[in-house]
């Protein structure tokens, strides 16, 4: 499962990046940040940083190691990765 650490930290770039796009990563030390700059900015700033960079690792896995492997490190990773984030993050945990 060598494929796991690119598949891994590239499905955390995402949720992070996503998070940090509607405001809730880290929000008392991004706070400055969320007031400056509005949700288009900072969909433009993750567009143009955080998402190349995970493409470029999830290209790397692909080409590394088969789609047989890949693909379904990618979908398990998806599910992990949105796990933590949910528990990880304030005021994203569903209501019970």
């Amino acid at each position: 499962m060598k494929a796991l650490p690119l598949v891994f930290i590239g499905q955390s770039l995402i949720m992070a990046g996503v998070y940090f796009t509607s405001g809730r990563l880290m929000t008392a030390q991004l706070a400055e940040v969320y007031a400056r700059a509005g949700m288009g900015w900072r969909t433009v700033v993750v567009s143009a940083t955080i998402f190349p960079l995970a493409n470029f690792l999830f290209g790397c896995a692909f080409a590394h190691f088969t789609p047989a492997v890949v693909s379904p490190t990618m979908i398990a990773m998806t599910v992990v990765t949105q796990i933590l984030f949910t528990v990880m993050v304030p005021g994203t945990r569903p209501g019970l």
